[in-house]
């Protein structure tokens, strides 16, 4: 959405339309999951790339407070019956606002949990070249092998560096082939995608197959079909 707004000319309907899609989906995505944080600050630095410095932070100010009253009108109207247990949601996705508030830093439990994962690597030298072959534990499929959530760690303990590796340039390569179809027009929105991938392997496992598969397909040998 960030691109299309900055590089496409819409009407007023339709652009306002999408902003508040952008809105919406920067409300509610993170309650579902807060990696959705990540992906609203990459979008909103896309969106400003190349603006003036004194646009940009009005527009900043604009959005932020429109968000600030969209998601106080949710709040509002849901009944006092559910609200309290709506909260809970928020509370969730919002976690580091409201530990903000209360304690003073920006922490949250799952940030705390992530960090002490980081020390998890492997210790034989066969899991490193071709891995152990296990994605979740064998024992207890619910949870991940070793109990790391780290993207780059999972894929390593899976199959090795050469396997991670491979994986890694899969993906740039997806990306690659995505950009030369839209024929090198959106470059920055690209390399967004690709900090993307980056840096959610830090926090979980990113797989990006299927959002490219989108641009893959559609552009631009497909657009007619695409586009009905």
């Amino acid at each position: 959405i960030a691109t299309l707004l900055k590089y496409k000319n819409y009407q007023y309907k339709k652009a306002l339309f999408l902003k508040l899609a952008f809105l919406s989906i920067a409300i509610v995505g993170p309650i579902l999951s807060r990696t959705t944080f990540i992906g609203i600050l990459l979008s909103v630095a896309l969106f400003f790339y190349n603006t003036r410095t004194f646009r940009m932070i009005l527009n900043s100010i604009k959005y932020s407070i429109l968000s600030a009253v969209l998601i106080g009108a949710i709040v509002y109207l849901i009944p006092n019956s559910i609200r309290e247990e709506k909260i809970l949601f928020f509370r969730f996705g919002y976690e580091m606002f409201f530990n903000y508030s209360e304690k003073g830093t920006f922490d949250t439990v799952s940030s705390d949990v992530t960090l002490t994962m980081f020390d998890i690597l492997p210790d034989h030298k066969k899991t490193w070249i071709i891995g152990d072959g296990y994605y979740a534990d064998p024992n207890e499929p619910a949870l991940y092998y070793m109990r790391t959530d780290i993207g780059f760690a999972r894929l390593l303990f899976y199959f090795g560096i050469p396997g991670l590796l491979s994986y890694v340039y899969y993906q740039f390569a997806l990306i690659k082939s995505a950009n030369k179809l839209t024929g090198n027009e959106y470059p920055i929105f690209y390399i967004t995608i690709a900090i993307l991938f980056l840096i959610l392997n830090l926090k979980g496992s990113a797989n990006l197959t299927p959002l490219i598969a989108i641009i893959l397909f559609c552009e631009p040998t497909s657009r007619r079909l695409c586009n009905g």
